[in-house]
């Protein structure tokens, strides 16, 4: 293992988070801190909005997310696309957050 190649990314709000790249025998791994609460910070919330998706939308939710994986969206962009969500998928994503499950049936339903 060679910390020397470790790698900043720069997140534009350097006092909120850091993240770091490193490569260890062809595996690419990301270390993430932040000084919010693991509740606050938007990982922890992009997997509580996801977790609700699949709840609501079951198996065939996945399989459609997986495809879309396969072909190369990433999770949020995939997400986005097939609930017809606008913008940047990941702020479209966190705005799903203070939905009410019904709201989140709907949405799913008409898309999916």
């Amino acid at each position: 293992m060679n910390w020397q190649n470790i790698e900043y990314l720069n997140t534009g709000n350097r006092k909120q988070q850091n993240i770091y790249r490193i490569i260890i025998e062809d595996f690419e791994f990301e270390i993430y801190a932040s000084p919010l609460p693991v509740e606050k910070q938007n990982a922890y919330r992009h997997l509580s909005i996801m977790k609700r998706l699949i709840d609501i939308g079951g198996k065939n939710f996945c399989d459609k997310i997986r495809h879309l994986k396969i072909n190369g969206l990433k999770t949020e962009p995939a997400i986005a696309k097939l609930l017809n969500l606008d913008g940047n998928p990941y702020n479209a994503v966190l705005s799903l957050e203070y939905k009410k499950e019904e709201e989140l049936e709907k949405l799913m339903r008409n898309r999916t």
